[in-house]
């Protein structure tokens, strides 16, 4: 029985070799969706809201804040304001497929 010797191919290409392994690089889908942003929303922190969001945590033993982590619009309904950009000190990033929203710190 002959054996014949396999040889891989390199990764990084000689000049002969470079036309056999012409893959174009195209960014993973994924990516492209999760960078497209539907909407920017400033907003401020109510005082209020966040004394009245941790009495609700401690009194319902934990049970209101694990409300709030799952339903995000209650957490941006009682604890912040939707402002103009120049008041912001938080912004609310939405991209087109992914529901979750990011609370940053901003910079003023």
């Amino acid at each position: 029985m002959n054996k014949v010797a396999y040889e891989s191919p390199s990764l990084t290409p000689t000049t002969d070799s470079a036309s056999k392994y012409n893959i174009p690089c195209m960014p993973h889908l994924d990516a492209i969706e999760e960078s497209t942003i539907k909407s920017i929303e400033p907003y401020k922190l109510r005082i209020w809201g966040e004394v009245l969001f941790w009495v609700l945590a401690i009194c319902t033993g934990g049970l209101y804040y694990l409300i709030d982590h799952w339903f995000l619009f209650l957490h941006l309904l009682l604890r912040y304001k939707r402002v103009p950009g120049s008041e912001a000190k938080m912004l609310v990033i939405k991209t087109m497929y992914f529901t979750d929203i990011t609370i940053q710190d901003i910079i003023n």
